[in-house]
């Protein structure tokens, strides 16, 4: 499980395209993934309702 942590100065959208672009890359074929950010383990419909609220 991979950890993303948002950079000084670094926008919240451009923060979760970050995180959206390690998740991506990283779960597991065929698996479920977590990745972990703003404190917390999440899957990719969490990060997917975060996304689509910032944007």
């Amino acid at each position: 499980m991979k950890t993303v942590i948002q950079k000084e100065g670094e926008s919240r959208k451009d923060y979760l395209i970050r995180v959206a672009i390690t998740y991506l890359r990283d779960i597991p074929f065929m698996g479920e993934g977590v990745i972990t950010f703003d404190d917390a383990e999440c899957d990719g419909l969490c990060l997917a309702d975060d996304l689509e609220a910032e944007l």
